[in-house]
Formats: structure tokens, sequence, C-alpha cells
């Protein structure tokens, strides 16, 4: 099961890997700009500028949690596919990966009509 560190705890190695691995063809959104941003400074410097302003909702700025949470959705929907592949029904995908029944539907959804954002 995948869990995201909390604010003031420090950045996870998880966390590190994906940002690491992120990849901006192109400046979507501020999501895409917090990726560049995280590259530039260090995934434990830019969970600290995400915790001390995420709050501030005239500044639209992201949590901690929603922006690894982001990063990782489409490892996790390529993981639902393989294992739909693999003839495991949605309710045995839901527990090999320790997430919901309708986070598996969401993701099949998302894959299957094109709405992944990354």
């Amino acid at each position: 099961m995948i869990t995201f560190s909390k604010p003031g705890d420090p950045c996870t190695e998880f966390e590190r890997c994906l940002l690491a691995g992120a990849e901006v063809p192109q400046i979507k959104d501020t999501g895409d700009q917090w990726v560049i941003v995280g590259k530039r400074i260090g995934a434990d410097n830019l969970v600290i500028v995400l915790d001390e302003f995420s709050g501030m909702h005239a500044m639209n700025i992201t949590s901690r949690r929603a922006f690894f949470a982001e990063l990782y959705r489409p490892l996790r929907v390529e993981r639902v596919l393989a294992l739909r592949r693999d003839g495991l029904s949605g309710a045995e995908i839901a527990r090999e990966m320790g997430i919901s029944e309708r986070t598996v539907d969401n993701d099949l959804r998302a894959a299957f009509t094109g709405t992944m954002r990354r």
C-alpha cells in the first residue's frame, strides 16, 4: 500500500522517486509548475514550501499529499490495467493494491476514456 508523507514529516524515498521520474514536456497547469520547482530545489525543500503555503487558498497552492498523489496516479493506473489484463476482478485488484474498488473503477474509466492527466 502506498502512503504519502504528512505535513512536517520528511519526504519519503517514494515521493523523491516520483518527482525524479516526472516529466513535463509542456506546462499545462500549476501541478506542472510545481514539478519544475521541485526538480530545481529538491523534493525535501518542495514539501516545506507546500506545507507552508498550501492552506492559503488565495494563492491556489496544492497540498503535499495532492501533489504526490497526482504524480503517482499514472503509475497506479498502469498497475491496475496490468492486473486487469492478468484477469483479476476489480475487487481483487483493490485488495492487491490496497485501494478501494471505486478507485479501481475510476482508474479503468480514465484509462479507457483517455481522461488521464499525465
